[in-house]
């Protein structure tokens, strides 16, 4: 469930962005050993995916920041 686009939980026409939010969401895991939405309660999971940020920890590499789309200050 916490690798679904925010468009499919929201039952919204998507394309091929979709897999491209799935290979976010795995490099963040990869990178942090957690998921950017972590939730045990699957209605509040879903609920951060379709309306929230992901949380990316600020302790990351700023060029994997901008990667995973978070704003980088310059």
């Amino acid at each position: 469930m916490e690798y679904m686009a925010p468009e499919i939980l929201k039952r919204k026409a998507y394309n091929a962005t979709v897999d491209w939010w799935l290979f976010g969401v795995t490099i963040c895991e990869m990178a942090t050993g957690m998921s950017p939405f972590n939730n045990s309660d699957t209605k509040e999971l879903i609920n951060s995916i379709k309306f929230c940020d992901p949380e990316i920890p600020d302790w990351l590499d700023e060029d994997l920041k901008h990667l995973l789309g978070q704003p980088v200050p310059r």
